[in-house]
C-alpha cells in the first residue's frame, strides 16, 4: 500500500486526479500491477490529518490472466522511500 498526502488547504478533486494519474502511470502502465485507490478526507470526520489517498497495488505484474515477476522497486526495506520518491518526482512535474 502506497499513501499519498495532500495539503490541508489543496483542491480534493485535484489530489484525485493527481492520485489516479500516477497510479496510471506509474504503477499500471510502468509495472504492469493492477490497483485500487480509496481517498481519505479526514477533516469531514473533524480530524487534522491530511487529506490521503490509499493506493493498493499487487506486488507482482500480472500480464494477460497471468501473474508474472514480482514488483521488486516497490517491495522490501527500500518500498517506501521509493514510492515517496516516485510521488515527489511525479507532483513536480504534473502539479
Amino acid at each position: 500500500m502506497i499513501t499519498l498526502r495532500f495539503e490541508h488547504h489543496a483542491l480534493l478533486h485535484r489530489g484525485w486526479e493527481l492520485a489516479r494519474g500516477f497510479a496510471l502511470q506509474c504503477l499500471a502502465t510502468e509495472r504492469d500491477t493492477p490497483v485500487v485507490a480509496a481517498m481519505h478526507v479526514p477533516q469531514v470526520a473533524g480530524r487534522k490529518l491530511k487529506p490521503h489517498v490509499h493506493l493498493i497495488a499487487s506486488s507482482r505484474r500480472i500480464l494477460g490472466s497471468n501473474c508474472a515477476d514480482f514488483v521488486t522497486d516497490l517491495l522490501g526495506a527500500d518500498a517506501k522511500t521509493n514510492a515517496a520518491k516516485l510521488w515527489s518526482d511525479w507532483c513536480a512535474a504534473h502539479a
